[in-house]
């Protein structure tokens, strides 16, 4: 019996219970030749595709079945697009306020910060506040906006991350965040504790 689904997921890798989980779930897939990339940095458009399945997924209607004429394109994800997958799921996302854009522009070949990707998970899950739990994250900078900052200290107090050293400004790869995703969709759709995402390191 074969006990790899990915052949670059060997089973001792800490992100191997979650990919295999959100491939399960339906909301992230490999590439060809049997591989998921786990340390590919992600970028803005593999989060989007992520999050528009994790939409299809929870209210059990796909992408198409949405009435999504009255929402402005993407600038830089235009109907046109070569990649209308992720044309459709951008436009639903958008509709629901997951994705908001600089100036209307998705940019989605640019890689995600951690910081961002707190924000939109929080977004998409629409995790709350717990006021009366304490955050463990100590290294946000007083430059980063009130929304990022909230949003990672409430990903810290739903155990979505158990670090004290988040590292905001670095990217994510997609092993990070198929983590990160199966931890958070637990906190929503669970009534058992997520698993924590612990020692998850730059390079991997």
């Amino acid at each position: 019996m074969n006990t790899m689904l990915y052949a670059d997921v060997p089973i001792d890798s800490s992100h191997f219970q979650n990919i295999m989980e959100a491939r399960t779930l339906g909301l992230m897939t490999g590439y060809p030749e049997n591989r998921f990339g786990p340390s590919v940095k992600l970028n803005r458009a593999n989060v989007v595709k992520a999050f528009g399945k994790y939409i299809e997924q929870t209210t059990g209607k796909k992408v198409s079945e949405y009435d999504l004429s009255g929402v402005e394109p993407f600038s830089d994800v235009p109907p046109d697009s070569r990649d209308q997958e992720l044309y459709q799921y951008s436009l639903l996302v958008k509709k629901e306020g997951i994705f908001q854009g600089s100036k209307n522009r998705l940019m989605p070949a640019e890689f995600i910060s951690r910081r961002q990707m707190a924000m939109v998970l929080v977004r998409a899950f629409d995790l709350p506040d717990l006021p009366d739990v304490k955050s463990k994250v100590t290294d946000l900078s007083p430059e980063f906006g009130e929304e990022d900052r909230r949003a990672i200290h409430i990903l810290s107090k739903h155990r979505i991350t158990s670090v004290s050293e988040f590292r905001p400004r670095e990217t994510t790869s997609r092993g990070q965040f198929a983590s990160f995703l199966v931890a958070s969709y637990h906190a929503v759709h669970d009534e058992y504790p997520p698993p924590e995402v612990i020692g998850v390191e730059v390079s991997e």
